[in-house]
């Protein structure tokens, strides 16, 4: 149950696999949602304000990662956008 802003929140639910989301409809990021099976609520970290204190303890649905993950996590970093 949201305090205010509920009007803002998307949700999607895949019809054929227990996939849910729930997204600002202005912005698109991903907000915290009960999932469609109702076990579980779903915090996207990118969704809090504090720093999270936990480190991940599992990943999930591996087999359909994306083929370049890998690399990806490798890849050089920066702080803004490259030069």
């Amino acid at each position: 149950m949201w305090i205010a802003g509920a009007e803002g929140v998307s949700y999607y639910e895949h019809p054929s696999r227990g996939f849910s989301k729930a997204f600002c409809s202005g912005c698109g990021s991903a907000l915290p949602f009960v999932n469609k099976s109702g076990r579980a609520l779903i915090v996207p970290a990118g969704s809090l304000f504090d720093k999270v204190e936990h480190v991940p303890e599992a990943n999930i649905f591996i087999d359909e990662k994306a083929g370049w993950l890998k690399d990806g996590l490798s890849a050089k970093e920066f702080s803004r956008f490259s030069e």
